[in-house]
């Protein structure tokens, strides 16, 4: 009777496995589901989409230009305001064929992080990678009106806007581009260099 009732015990440890074993797989495959991406988008980088809109081909263009297209490939999260090639026909062609001030002008349409119109209630002030300051509302950026919002990608956000922003100039970008400023003269005048060299450690 004691070997019996051992068997039994055995068969029950079995039983109680076998069901959670069952249970267990069931748990697993529940919670693939559960995770799996359903949106195909959020596969695809900033680039990727960028690239896939014929809408969007100049601004491209300018991100391959600047190498920017390398940066919206990578897995750091940005979000980008891309103008249409109808609004990058009226861009300024001093802007386009000066290296520099176009690597300026594709900074001042991305930021980091991830922002959504959401978050924009009623607005954002958000520093740009040229280290400006724009408004962000949950229907424009800048003086553009978003036309695309809230494209989600693997690496961040895309909105679609209808005009091209170029970046603003500060107080000092201002007084250094107007020649016959007073202001500008007298801040010049101010800036100058002073050594003390009965305070200096000579090295060599």
């Amino acid at each position: 009777r004691l070997r019996k009732m051992i068997a039994i015990k055995k068969q029950y440890k079995i039983f109680l496995f076998l069901i959670t074993v069952l249970v267990l797989s069931g748990c697993d495959d529940k919670w693939d589901d559960h995770n799996k991406i359903l949106d195909p988008t959020l596969t695809e980088n900033l680039l990727s989409i960028i690239k896939s809109n014929s809408d969007l081909s100049t601004f491209a263009g300018y991100l391959a230009e600047t190498g920017y297209d390398e940066v919206l490939a990578s897995s750091k999260t940005f979000t980008v305001w891309a103008p249409t090639n109808t609004a990058l026909e009226s861009l300024d062609g001093s802007i386009v064929s000066d290296d520099s001030l176009l690597k300026q002008f594709v900074d001042n349409h991305i930021s980091n992080q991830a922002y959504l119109t959401r978050s924009a209630n009623p607005l954002l002030t958000i520093r740009t990678l040229n280290g400006k300051n724009i408004l962000f509302t949950k229907t424009t950026f800048e003086e553009a009106n978003l036309i695309e919002a809230d494209r989600l990608a693997s690496n961040g956000v895309l909105h679609i806007v209808d005009m091209a922003i170029p970046p603003k100039k500060n107080a000092w970008e201002f007084l250094e581009n107007s020649a016959t400023s007073l202001q500008r003269t007298f801040l010049l005048s101010q800036d100058w260099i002073d050594r003390d060299l009965s305070q200096a450690e000579i090295t060599g």
